[in-house]
């Protein structure tokens, strides 16, 4: 059975998506209303469960797969996306013509956030970039709300 989680960065998107769901009658999804760098710290509560520490709730590194629009450059995308997948999860990244370039220019972004490039498949308007996470990604990773638009992992600054 799969369950869905949609993340939107505001409220008025997550309340879309909600009616969305409800409309269509989607009993499997779970609408989060929060920005990707502070939703991508949260790894829940550490509960006790038959003499066991497990987590509850709780989002990073939580998904067997995550798919995201573009919304900037790969290595920014990369940055938002991976620390939600869990350990050899995967991540597919809806990209357009460019994302060979991007793939690129986004190396050490996957390097840094513990990800590696698999596949890249073809869409009659763009690619999806498919990577894989063998390890977990370092606790710093996403920065700070827009920071990784700002500057992406290791793309140069461009001289004023």
């Amino acid at each position: 059975h799969l369950r869905f989680t949609l993340l939107a960065a505001t409220s008025k998107k997550a309340e879309f998506l909600r009616q969305v769901a409800s409309v269509i009658g989607l009993k499997n999804v779970a609408i989060v209303s929060d920005r990707a760098e502070r939703a991508a710290h949260d790894r829940g509560a550490t509960v006790m469960s038959a003499g066991a520490r497990a987590r509850e709730g709780g989002h990073r590194e939580k998904y067997d797969a995550v798919l995201a629009r573009a919304v900037g450059r790969l290595a920014t995308l990369a940055e938002l996306v991976v620390p939600f997948a869990k350990v050899n999860g995967k991540c597919f990244l809806i990209k357009g013509q460019a994302a060979a370039e991007e793939l690129g220019e986004a190396q050490r972004a996957l390097h840094l956030l513990k990800a590696t490039h698999l596949a890249t498949h073809a869409t009659p308007t763009g690619q999806i970039v498919v990577l894989d996470k063998p390890s977990a990604t370092p606790k710093d990773y996403p920065r700070a709300d827009g920071e990784p638009k700002r500057a992406p992992l290791g793309v140069p600054r461009a001289s004023p």
